[in-house]
């Protein structure tokens, strides 16, 4: 079934990618190169869904998670960073302030606790909304005590993601 379509798009100059989590199913991204036109203007930035050019930082370790969450958000036309780390993240937001973070709360190096508390400590920073992405249990308790303005559980839902992301950025 899926051949046909992967030689389709590739004699199209294109490409169809899966990407799977366990539990919570696939999601397939087809690349098709828009024919040549000319006359075809870039939308101004006030066109698209991303709003103003602060990006939306999404903070997570594991790959394939990021992976689906990036290209969801940005196939909804949001410009987004990523960091796989707390302490990544700390360095990307003290560089380019985003507008919203996604944020996974069980990370390697720096976890996304100690990631929210040095959020908190800079008054240029702390007011920035964060939507927490964990399996942790109790989620929507840990959400409360953070500070975060939402939550999502995994395995993630990305049409929830998408939507809660909509939801805050359309408020912040």
């Amino acid at each position: 079934g899926t051949s046909t379509a992967i030689a389709r798009s590739s004699s199209m100059g294109g490409s169809i990618r899966l990407v799977s989590t366990l539990g919570s199913g696939a999601v397939f991204i087809v690349d098709l190169p828009l024919p040549e036109d000319e006359s075809r203007a870039e939308p101004a930035p006030s066109d698209t869904l991303a709003g103003p050019e602060r990006p939306i930082l999404v903070v997570e370790d594991d790959g394939d998670t990021l992976e689906a969450a990036v290209e969801i958000l940005r196939s909804a036309g949001y410009r987004i960073s990523t960091a796989a780390d707390g302490w990544q993240a700390l360095e990307s937001v003290r560089q380019e302030r985003p507008r919203l973070i996604v944020l996974d709360l069980s990370m390697p190096v720096m976890d996304g606790r100690q990631f929210l508390t040095e959020l908190r400590r800079d008054r240029r920073l702390s007011s920035i909304p964060v939507v927490l992405m964990s399996a942790d249990g109790h989620l929507k308790d840990k959400a409360t005590a953070l500070g975060s303005v939402a939550y999502v559980e995994k395995p993630v839902d990305m049409d929830l993601l998408l939507a809660t992301v909509e939801r805050h950025t359309r408020l912040h």
